[in-house]
């Protein structure tokens, strides 16, 4: 069992950060990311001699699947989170997920690794995932994934041990989650495990071009799947080069048999189901990709172009949805005072990839949760603020 954590400790925040520069793809965040999960990549630089000599990419690849043009628009309107005399302190969140009444945020920015916050009270209930080398510590904790089907389970990856820790929360707001001894999984970034017992992964800069590796119950590599939509001139360049260039996270359906692709420094999804002991493409669109540059002699992956279009940036999902948190920005709109990783768009499709819907924010956020049972969607924003938790409700 992990030990105690004071669930009321005072967490830390740079109230005077600004936005920082990357010039690369934060996998998400999705969530996006989720990577909806974030590892930033360095930023991009490069003389003139070396511009030169670049292949820049914006193209997807011919025959994608375009979303529908029939969905309806929804009005959604916020409300800031009131808790009373508790003050929320989170530095930079990456990431957010929703596990029964509960919000969980991890945030690189602070004494610990993430926040457990009680919605239906609501109440703060306090920062846990202490960082150390200790045998219940966290090292690099990339990921906080909801487990599909379950209300009171979450999943944590510590990259930096290469192990996958199923949770379970307590009731106990002192030490409210236990975990288990974990599982080792190698070279994943997204996780979460599937209906059939196995787990399912994406990551960049592998050695292989597929989106997906699926590992058997006992962590090893069991296959790889999914096309990441490369375009054809560029599937010369080595894999670990179109893998860092086109990264993915993921969605898992709550009956753990569907899965989406979800694109990073782009508007494209891939829609999966689970067939057997592999993952089967049901659809897949691209409206647009990130402008992607290569060193064309040797293959190398150079970065994206400083005006690139962010694209999605976080995403969630539910029993009949996912949800694509889509920024309308370019990387460059910080240099004018904006932040690109926000948004106020909200894609939705249902698992066989028809667009169905899109919802209008009226603030713009970093971070969202599928809508509950009342259509009560919960969100970050950093709008004119610390980073704060909000929900969106369907306009009257």
């Amino acid at each position: 069992m992990a030990k105690k954590e004071t669930g009321l400790s005072k967490v830390k925040t740079d109230r005077q950060s600004t936005l920082l520069k990357f010039y690369a793809t934060p996998t998400h965040p999705f969530n996006h990311i989720k990577i909806n999960t974030m590892t930033y990549l360095p930023t991009f630089r490069a003389t003139a001699a070396i511009m030169a000599s670049l292949l820049i990419l914006s193209a997807c690849k011919g025959g994608a699947r375009n979303a529908s043009e029939s969905d309806s628009i929804i009005e959604m309107t916020s409300t800031e989170t009131d808790f009373g005399d508790q003050e929320i302190m989170i530095g930079r969140p990456l990431s957010m997920n929703r596990v029964g009444d509960f919000l969980l945020i991890l945030d690189n920015k602070t004494d610990s690794l993430f926040h457990i916050v009680d919605i239906a009270t609501p109440r703060y209930i306090g920062q846990f995932g202490t960082r150390g080398g200790g045998p219940s510590d966290f090292s690099n904790i990339i990921l906080l994934s909801g487990i599909p089907g379950a209300n009171d389970r979450f999943g944590i990856l510590d990259t930096d041990k290469n192990r996958y820790y199923t949770c379970t929360l307590s009731g106990d707001l002192s030490h409210p989650y236990t975990r288990d001894g974990g599982i080792e999984l190698k070279n994943a970034w997204f996780v979460s495990p599937l209906a059939n017992g196995m787990y399912v992964s994406s990551k960049g800069y592998v050695d292989w071009p597929e989106i997906f590796t699926l590992y058997t119950p006992q962590g090893k590599e069991a296959g790889h799947f999914g096309d990441r939509m490369v375009p054809e001139d560029y599937r010369k360049y080595p894999p670990v080069s179109q893998t860092a260039a086109y990264q993915y996270s993921l969605e898992v359906a709550p009956d753990g048999k569907r899965v989406a692709a979800i694109g990073s420094m782009a508007d494209a999804a891939g829609f999966y189901r689970l067939d057997g002991d592999s993952l089967k493409l049901v659809s897949q669109y691209c409206e647009y990709q990130g402008e992607q540059k290569f060193d064309p002699e040797k293959g190398d992956y150079l970065g994206v172009a400083e005006d690139c279009a962010v694209g999605i940036i976080d995403s969630a999902s539910d029993k009949d949805h996912v949800y694509l948190l889509l920024s309308d920005l370019r990387m460059n709109d910080s240099d004018k005072g904006k932040k690109p990783w926000s948004a106020n768009v909200v894609k939705v499709y249902d698992w066989e990839g028809n667009k169905k819907m899109e919802y209008r924010l009226d603030r713009r956020v970093r971070l969202i949760t599928a809508p509950d049972k009342d259509g009560v969607m919960y969100a970050v924003t950093s709008e004119g603020c610390d980073p704060t938790i909000i929900s969106f409700r369907q306009k009257n």
